[in-house]
Order: structure tokens, then C-alpha cells, then sequence
């Protein structure tokens, strides 16, 4: 194993962009340098916020070799893994489960990259010294646990060999299997199934609805103005709160990301009443946000 050296960093601020970057897979959008110091900026991440930014370096030399995203949490909001039994469980044993350290993209459960390599440097060596700087780093600052959260498959078996234990979740996805188009897709189904399909697809249009998709430089500041605000409706609605980004975050990080971003509005009657965000990667569209001002029968499917 290389003899790799941990460095904490309580900022992406303190490491110049191209280094992050230089590391990072372009397609993937959220470990972007800009979007994430774009939520520190922001305020979305902060140690006021429970998300305190702790990005994980593993130096060889002064070169950077791998870095990982990490947050010092003193909750676990935002993380949608829903580990409150957990904490409990460290409470009535008269244990502190806050600070934990997560290893994730703040707000995001989209399975991606963890660990970030540089040229020529052994995955399985930077997690395994990774995971002793982080035993040391946990016993410095008090810290309960480490949480990788929403790793790649492979990663998720290399961690289970250096001992983590597996915390096993799940999510639906929807794979392209080379359809040709839309009606390609929906001879995959039963009769009656593509006759409801089409019928619920019918009633947005009756209900004067129109849409459109817009990405990059296409989406106004005016649209993240009004996307914010649907953005905010859907946690009144859910959580009682306005959602863990602010205003901020999407009228200034997001229009940085360019034609990774992807914008779907509905309009009716010459206003946009809905919307949802998604981010692009190679092969893949991360859907993550929706938002209305109205509710509106089969719409948010479309």
C-alpha cells in the first residue's frame, strides 16, 4: 500500500478546482467542484446547517492521489438512508450518534463515485488507507461512525472486505433496453396496461397543460426563480419545512453545471404551474426535484 497521508478539509475552498476535478468523472454531476462548493457558498451546507463540510484527502507527497466528499453531520436529515433507530439505539445505551461522518452528496441519493483516484493509484489501496486515516480521524474528533453512503456495487463489496458492515436499501429504476421510442416502450406492455398508460398521458393535455424541456443556457434565471418556489411546495407539503436548498443554490450553483441540468416545465394558460429538475450524466438522467403550485391528475408521471 501507498503511504498515503489523510487531510481534512473543512472547505473545497482550500483545494484549487482542477485538482478536485482532475480526479472527478466528468459525467458524474454532483461531484463537480462547483456544485459542491457551490452548496458551501450557498449556506447549504454548513456546520449550521448539520452539514458540516469535512472532504476527505489522501496525499502522497503534496500531490493530491484520491479525495472523497465528507460532512461532519449532527443529524441525519438529508441523507434519505433513515438511520434514526441507529441513533436511538446510541442514545438509550448512553452513546453520542452525532457527529457521524458521511461520505456522500449532500441531499442526493444517486449512486455514484465515492472515492475519487488519481492516475495510476490502486482503488483498493486508497479505500483501505482511507479507512485507517478515518479510524484515526473519528478517535481525534469524537466522531460515532463513518457512513458511505449510496456507493457504486463494487465499492459497496471492496468496503464489506475491510470489515464495514452493509446497509441494504432500495430504489426503482427505469433502464433504456434500446427502445426506438415511446410507443417501442409501450409494446413491452400488457393491452390494458398501455390503454391506461395513454389515457393518463391524454388527461394532462385536457387539463390545458403544455410542456416543455429546456437545458443549460436555454433555462432564464427567471425559470430557477419559479422552480425554487415549486421546489419549496413540495416540502411545505411533505416535511413542513422549505426544503434543504435555498434561492441561492438554484439561480446561482445550478445554471453553472450547463447542459447537465435539464428543466421540465408545464404551463396553463400562459403560467408555469409545475416543474421538474433533473441532472445528466453519460448514460444516465438523474431525476430529483418536482414541484406545483396546483395539483393536476396524472402529471407529475409525465
Amino acid at each position: 500500500m501507498a503511504d498515503f497521508a489523510l487531510q481534512a478539509l473543512g472547505s473545497l475552498e482550500a483545494l484549487p478546482a482542477a485538482d478536485w476535478d482532475g480526479l472527478a468523472p466528468a459525467a458524474y454531476p454532483f461531484l463537480r467542484h462547483d456544485f459542491l462548493l457551490g452548496l458551501e457558498t450557498t449556506g447549504c451546507t454548513t456546520a449550521d446547517s448539520g452539514w458540516q463540510p469535512c472532504h476527505l484527502l489522501l496525499r502522497d507527497g503534496d500531490a493530491v492521489a484520491a479525495a472523497a466528499p465528507g460532512y461532519l453531520k449532527g443529524h441525519s436529515y438529508g441523507e434519505y438512508v433513515f438511520d434514526w433507530a441507529w441513533a436511538d439505539a446510541w442514545r438509550r445505551m448512553g452513546l453520542s450518534y452525532y457527529p457521524k461522518l458521511v461520505t456522500a452528496i449532500p441531499f442526493t441519493p444517486a449512486t455514484g463515485p465515492r472515492l475519487l483516484c488519481g492516475p495510476g493509484v490502486d482503488p483498493a489501496g486508497a479505500w483501505a488507507a482511507l479507512l485507517e486515516g478515518v479510524k484515526q480521524l473519528a478517535g481525534r474528533r469524537g466522531l460515532s461512525s463513518w457512513h458511505v453512503l449510496f456507493p457504486e456495487p463494487e465499492t459497496a463489496a471492496m468496503l464489506e472486505g475491510l470489515g464495514l458492515a452493509t446497509r441494504h436499501a432500495v430504489q426503482f429504476h427505469w433502464f433504456n433496453r434500446g427502445y426506438a421510442d415511446f410507443d417501442d416502450f409501450l409494446a413491452t406492455f400488457a393491452s390494458r396496461k398501455r390503454k391506461a398508460l395513454r389515457r393518463e398521458r391524454r388527461r394532462v393535455a385536457e387539463q390545458g397543460l403544455a410542456l416543455r424541456t429546456l437545458t443549460g443556457g436555454e433555462i432564464r434565471p427567471a425559470d430557477w426563480a419559479t422552480f425554487h418556489r415549486f421546489y419549496q411546495l413540495t416540502y411545505a407539503k411533505r416535511s413542513g419545512h422549505g426544503g434543504y436548498l435555498n434561492r441561492a443554490f438554484f439561480t446561482e450553483v445550478a445554471p453553472r453545471l450547463g447542459d447537465q441540468v435539464v428543466m421540465v416545465l408545464a404551463e396553463r394558460d400562459g403560467r408555469d404551474v409545475a416543474g421538474a429538475l433533473y441532472f445528466r450524466g453519460a448514460d444516465t438522467l438523474y431525476g430529483r426535484y418536482w414541484g406545483c403550485e396546483e395539483e393536476f391528475d396524472c402529471l407529475h408521471f409525465e
